[in-house]
C-alpha cells in the first residue's frame, strides 16, 4: 500500500514486514571438553619391549647386553625408562654394567629422536684389582620403527653418551683402565603396544 503524507512517500508492504533481519551465521562451537580430553586418551598407549645391543666404549672390548623398555606414548610423543645390563667383556679386564635409562622422545612416522639419560653401577675386575663406580651418560638416540602385526613392532636404535665423570682402575700405583669419555649402542628391539 502506497500513501502520501506531506511530502513523504510511504510504503508498507506485508512481504517487507515479514522479512527477518538479517543475521550472521553463529560460528560453530567448539567441542566440549570432555570430547577433547576423551580422544587425548583415546591416543595415549603403554608399551614393553625387550632388545639386545652391542655397546662400545664402555668396556675396554665390545660388550653384549640387553634391555627392558615400559613407556607412555602418543604418536607424537612417548616418555620411557629402561633396564639396561651389559655383560662382562672378554678381555684382561672384564666390566659389566647395571643401569636405568630414562628416555623422551619425539615421533615423526617412522623415525624417532630421543634424549637419553642413563644412571649405572659399572664393575670392574682384573687380576690384581677390582673396583664398582657410579657411572653417568646423557646423549641422544635415533631409532627407526617398523610396524609388525598383533599391534608389535621392530625398532632399530643406535645412541651416543657422553660421560662427564670416566671412571678408572688402578693396581699397584698404575693404570689397569681408564673409561672411554663415549660410548655407543647399537640394536634392535621389539615392543608390543597395548
Amino acid at each position: 500500500m502506497i500513501s502520501f503524507s506531506g511530502s513523504m512517500l510511504l510504503v508498507s508492504s506485508p512481504l517487507l514486514a515479514a522479512e527477518p533481519p538479517n543475521e550472521a551465521a553463529a560460528p560453530s562451537a567448539p567441542a566440549p571438553p570432555d570430547e577433547v580430553t576423551a580422544a587425548a586418551v583415546d591416543d595415549l598407549h603403554v608399551a614393553l619391549g625387550a632388545g639386545g645391543h652391542f655397546a662400545l666404549g664402555i668396556a675396554p672390548a665390545v660388550a653384549l647386553g640387553t634391555r627392558l623398555t615400559a613407556e607412555v606414548a602418543t604418536k607424537g610423543w612417548s616418555l620411557g625408562i629402561e633396564g639396561r645390563y651389559d655383560a662382562p667383556a672378554s678381555t684382561n679386564v672384564r666390566t659389566s654394567l647395571v643401569g636405568g635409562s630414562f628416555v623422551p622422545c619425539l615421533r615423526s612416522k617412522g623415525s624417532w629422536a630421543c634424549a637419553v639419560v642413563l644412571a649405572s653401577r659399572v664393575t670392574v675386575d682384573s687380576a690384581s684389582a677390582s673396583d664398582a663406580r657410579f657411572f653417568l651418560g646423557i646423549g641422544a638416540r635415533l631409532e627407526m620403527h617398523f610396524s609388525l602385526p598383533f599391534d608389535f613392532a621392530l625398532r632399530l636404535c643406535g645412541e651416543v653418551l657422553a660421560h662427564p665423570i670416566p671412571y678408572e682402575l688402578t693396581a699397584e700405583g698404575h693404570r689397569v683402565l681408564k673409561s672411554s669419555v663415549v660410548s655407543a649402542l647399537f640394536g634392535p628391539m621389539l615392543v608390543h603396544a597395548f
